[in-house]
């Protein structure tokens, strides 16, 4: 045992000095690893694929930081890496839908989360509360976020796919707004590295405008690396895009719509820069006649998922927030949705995925008001057009259809089913007064 060990260490050492056969053998045989620790995720709500890539990425990352002057085992250190590498993916949103999104049109999407806040909320280095300078603290940033993007180069060789994307949660020229020109330029010269070398590493630039310049109602403070004041955080934005503002291919995605179309108008710039059309976005409502939905089932393909959402008391005037309990083959999925309703009435809608025990938890905060919405869901796709249609247990004689993509109106439809009248926008048909009415 004690010479495998040592055998392991030679490896491991090799693998940080660049071995490229070395590393590779190492992944290889701590695949498994990766594996048994993907299998405690599962049930979220997110593709076992996506969970094993997020997990190599942290396979990787135990590899490089692995000290082998201690004694400890290599798998012992390795498991809680691989562990937070997962459950800083599962904290994203909107990162996660390009994700899915890009996936589901044949990519490989790797995306490395934000290196500020990994450090603030992982690893306790802050540039506040007395713990290290900003100009510290941004050389620790830097460091970790030049080693990522190398990891991220390393595992789009190695997974098959030949389209692969990979999506930072912000990069190196960010860290810019943050101290002076030639504290950034003294820091990236540390790591041997010009502005221009950085500029070039990337090959597109979004910069999603900040919350706090045109949709203050949704600007979060509960994100433990979010300590900015909304004043600070437009400073820090305008620093921002000056940073990139060389780059020649900057895309700014602004506030001015809602959160949905901010990341809709994100994943078509994606598609733009990858030279695909953006998937279709536009969305009908219809009030129809109950279908057999057997027939559905067979003639379209449409798959049934049940599912349950309650409604939770307000925590503010501005904010809805809901639960909602989605079956998952022998088990279930859980998840938690916010929206932010701002004074002229657009709405921003954010929603993750959540544990059984705090399912429980929020259900405690049910809106003793409303009942709970149970519903089956039928999915399915018409001549290439994606539809789905809500059956809930409180009307046998009607169900809800969306048609998705250009002009809707316009779509064919199953000869089974009956349009009663179009509902799109009619608040009398969105789920929060379904849960009031019981009734279609």
């Amino acid at each position: 045992m004690e010479q495998k060990e040592t055998e392991l260490s030679t490896r491991i050492e090799a693998a940080q000095n660049g071995d490229k056969e070395a590393r590779d053998a190492l992944i290889e045989e701590n695949i498994g690893l990766v594996r048994h620790i993907v299998k405690r995720f599962l049930g979220r709500g997110y593709d076992p694929e996506d969970l094993f890539q997020i997990g190599c990425i942290g396979l990787m990352k135990a590899i490089d930081k692995f000290d082998v002057s201690y004694d400890v085992k290599f798998s012992a250190y390795a498991v809680p890496v691989i562990q937070g590498e997962m459950r800083r993916f599962l904290r994203d949103d909107g990162m996660i839908k390009i994700s899915r999104t890009m996936k589901e049109n044949g990519w490989k999407v790797i995306i490395i989360p934000e290196t500020a806040t990994e450090l603030i909320s992982g690893f306790g280095i802050k540039p506040f509360g007395d713990c290290v300078t900003m100009e510290q603290f941004q050389y620790f940033v830097i460091s970790d976020q030049l080693h990522k993007e190398q990891l991220a180069l390393h595992a789009a060789e190695l997974v098959p796919e030949n389209k692969v994307l990979i999506v930072y949660d912000r990069a190196v020229l960010d860290d810019k707004a943050y101290i002076s020109d030639e504290q950034f330029r003294d820091t990236l010269s540390y790591f041997g590295k010009t502005e221009d070398e950085i500029i070039s590493g990337y090959d597109a630039v979004l910069h999603l405008v900040s919350c706090a310049k045109g949709a203050e109602f949704a600007y979060n403070f509960g994100n433990a690396a979010r300590y900015e004041s909304v004043e600070t955080a437009r400073e820090k934005d305008d620093l921002t895009l000056r940073a990139w503002s060389r780059h020649p291919s900057l895309h700014i995605i602004d506030n001015s719509v809602n959160f949905e179309d901010k990341i809709n108008r994100a994943l078509a710039a994606i598609y733009g820069l990858v030279g695909q059309p953006a998937p279709q976005a536009d969305k009908r409502k219809y009030l129809i006649a109950m279908p057999d939905t057997g027939v559905i089932s067979g003639q379209c393909g449409a798959v049934a998922v049940d599912m349950m959402q309650t409604y939770l008391t307000a925590s503010s005037p501005n904010v809805e927030r809901r639960i909602r309990q989605q079956k998952n083959g022998s088990g279930y999925l859980y998840f938690y949705t916010e929206k932010r309703i701002a004074p002229d009435g657009t709405r921003w809608v954010t929603e993750r995925p959540i544990s059984e025990k705090e399912y429980i938890a929020y259900l405690m905060e049910s809106d003793l008001s409303m009942h709970s919405v149970r519903k089956t869901k039928y999915r399915f796709s018409c001549e290439g057009r994606r539809m789905e249609i809500d059956v809930y247990p409180f009307s046998a004689e009607r169900a809800v259809l969306f048609i998705y993509g250009t002009s809707p109106e316009q779509a064919a439809i199953p000869s089974e089913i009956k349009i009663l009248k179009d509902v799109t926008g009619d608040a009398a048909y969105k789920n929060r007064a379904l849960a009031k009415s019981q009734t279609l």
